[in-house]
């Protein structure tokens, strides 16, 4: 699990974030969500986003180490006191 601000910057990273990518809090905090993506243009992904309340989907993302990891996400629009973020789950991993 992983939490990222309106704008996409990573500001929650969990235990399982950092054993499925390999980054660590220090290195995943403050970094662009969709920098971690291994194709596609992070911006526009990103962008894709604007107006939903959810999303769920396939994803190729980039480990630490360069290989690449393969599967599902969801993203959930929460509005807290603090404002809006995103909650980005790892549901599995594909095969």
């Amino acid at each position: 699990m992983a939490a990222a601000d309106i704008r996409g910057v990573l500001t929650g990273w969990s235990q399982r974030a950092r054993q499925l990518l390999g980054y660590d809090d220090q290195e995943a905090l403050g970094r662009a969500a969709c920098g971690l993506l291994a194709s596609g243009d992070p911006a526009e992904v990103w962008h894709s986003l604007a107006g939903r309340q959810s999303w769920s989907g396939t994803v190729v993302l980039r480990h630490r180490d360069g290989h690449r990891v393969q599967g599902e996400l969801m993203a959930n629009r929460r509005v807290q006191a603090q404002g809006v973020d995103w909650l980005l789950v790892w549901v599995h991993r594909k095969v």
